[in-house]
């Protein structure tokens, strides 16, 4: 029995603590529990990774994260020079 209750509220933070996380995404973002940690920017659309995943706030479908950390569409990105 105690086992069990134990197991509850155990069960019930760790949801109460994903959910908390959910609400602290800003614009553009939504929460992934198996997300990227080498996250698509401005300036890096694919860089070599490990399949590892992070739990946290990822860029919603067609945003990338730019030099402020935020997540803008794709075709707002300033154009690099290669000089």
């Amino acid at each position: 029995m105690k086992s069990s209750l134990i197991f509850f509220i155990v069960a019930l933070l760790f949801i109460v603590s994903v959910s908390s996380a959910e609400e602290k995404c800003i614009e553009n973002q939504r929460y992934d529990t198996c997300g990227s940690h080498c996250p698509a920017s401005c300036f890096v659309d694919v860089i070599p990774c490990s399949d590892e995943c992070v739990m946290g706030c990822v860029c919603i479908d067609g945003y990338v994260r730019n030099d402020n950390n935020e997540c803008i569409p794709k075709s707002q990105c300033p154009q690099q020079n290669n000089h």
